[in-house]
């Protein structure tokens, strides 16, 4: 009974711990403002991304298993190669479509670095206009 009640007090404590830490981090999270709804939503997303994983791992064990116990062998091994294949060419397109938007997005990137180097460039050229009194054409040309 004492070792029992020492364990009920130890596992309340180690709630109220966890709670407590839990607390503090979700107030500093809504401090540091946007990044922190960044850093709370790139959490989520990863622990989805690896829940989903999990749960349609464990449905096509699942599903294998009974078909395994249901079917005949030879007929169950097909079933097993097509699901494979097809899976397979699942995942194929998706790594595809990760490496186009990876591809996309460094398109973006390098767009972005030379609209900041044009503007760069317009306001070195302005600002050389406006020093040099007869340079006005000389900044124009050169921009």
């Amino acid at each position: 009974e004492k070792a029992s009640r020492l364990a009920k007090i130890k596992s309340a404590r180690a709630n109220q711990a966890g709670l407590l830490l839990l607390r503090i981090h979700v107030n500093r999270q809504v401090a540091a403002g946007w990044r922190g709804a960044a850093a709370v939503c790139g959490l989520f997303y990863v622990m989805l991304r690896v829940g989903v994983a999990a749960i349609i791992r464990t449905i096509i064990h699942s599903v294998g298993l009974a078909l395994t116990k249901l079917l005949p062998n030879k007929l169950a091994a097909a079933t097993a190669a097509g699901a494979a294949a097809v899976i397979g060419w699942v995942g194929a397109e998706l790594s595809a479509l990760g490496g186009s938007v990876t591809n996309t997005a460094e398109e973006i990137e390098m767009k972005k670095l030379q609209l900041l180097e044009k503007a760069e460039a317009k306001a070195k050229a302005k600002a050389a206009g406006a020093t040099d009194e007869g340079g006005g054409d000389e900044a124009n040309a050169t921009a």
